[in-house]
């Protein structure tokens, strides 16, 4: 015989409460982006005019450049002006270290900054290309 103030709690129930609090705290988000019907422009949505302009942008402009399979030389073996140009001109990691050995993995936590059980990415997908 269950006690009168004492909860019935499993794991089901709890599993099943949760899931039903984070959908209800989505909801109010979802009306508002409805609400809001201008969509930010994106930026190929922008016409180049082919003017510099006087102030910089606010914000960070970032380019990263990845590629595969590939190692890091303090001083290549063979001329490489185009990227010796970009390591004189840009900034250049000398002492890195990677979260896994395999590509997709490790993308998803250097485009992320979480670590690969937060974005689920542990093995490569497979895609064709």
């Amino acid at each position: 015989m269950k006690e009168p103030n004492k909860i019935d709690g499993n794991r089901r129930h709890l599993l099943k409460g949760l899931g039903i609090a984070a959908v209800v705290s989505l909801l109010p988000e979802t009306g508002n982006a409805a609400q809001n019907n201008a969509a930010p422009k994106a930026a190929w949505d922008i016409p180049f005019t082919g003017e510099i302009p006087d102030t910089l942008p606010e914000g960070y402009n970032i380019l990263l450049i990845t590629c595969d399979q590939e190692r890091y030389f303090e001083r290549y073996p063979f001329p490489v002006p185009g990227r010796e140009r970009l390591m004189k001109t840009g900034i250049t990691f000398t002492n890195h270290q990677n979260t896994a050995n395999v590509c997709t993995p490790s993308r998803s936590v250097m485009y992320t900054g979480l670590h690969m059980p937060h974005t689920r990415m542990f093995d490569n997908l497979g895609f064709p290309g």
